[in-house]
């Protein structure tokens, strides 16, 4: 009983200091810390189905590409002809999804919103974000 004091004044430091390191950073680096602290709780972030392939009954295959911290994950993956690719934008800005030769291009896509493209095709497609042309990625497409 006489070690919970002390134990509990370290702990109320702690919590202090940590509060004081996110004065003046702004409200972005308390919603950065909480989203870290999320993501340190999650169990398993993978989905069960081998990634990026999604497969349902009855329905195209589709393979899933995240727009994410300003790039595109998988940035290239190879894929069957046949097979829709579906891009979701996770980051909380726009992006486009843009064929360098233009055979194919998104509308601006904001915070969830998805593009998808049916590939029928087998070759090499690379594709960029107009808006950040940095952002860069490639679907092979392969006759099965």
């Amino acid at each position: 009983m006489r070690f919970l004091p002390p134990l509990f004044a370290i702990a109320l430091l702690a919590a202090i200091a940590w509060t004081a390191s996110l004065v003046g950073r702004g409200p972005d680096a308390v919603m950065e810390s909480r989203a870290s602290a999320q993501r340190a709780r999650v169990e398993n972030p993978r989905p069960q189905t081998p990634w990026p392939i999604r497969r349902t009954d009855n329905q195209p295959t589709i393979a899933v590409v995240k727009i994410d911290n300003f790039a595109f994950e998988p940035a290239s993956i190879t894929i069957a002809k046949g097979t829709t690719v579906e891009w979701t934008n996770s980051d909380d800005v726009p992006h486009t999804v843009v064929e360098k030769k233009v055979r194919f291009e998104s509308r601006v896509l904001d915070t969830d919103d998805r593009y998808r493209h049916t590939f029928n095709e087998p070759g090499s497609f690379r594709y960029f974000c107009s808006i950040y042309p940095h952002m860069l990625g490639e679907i092979r497409v392969v006759t099965p």
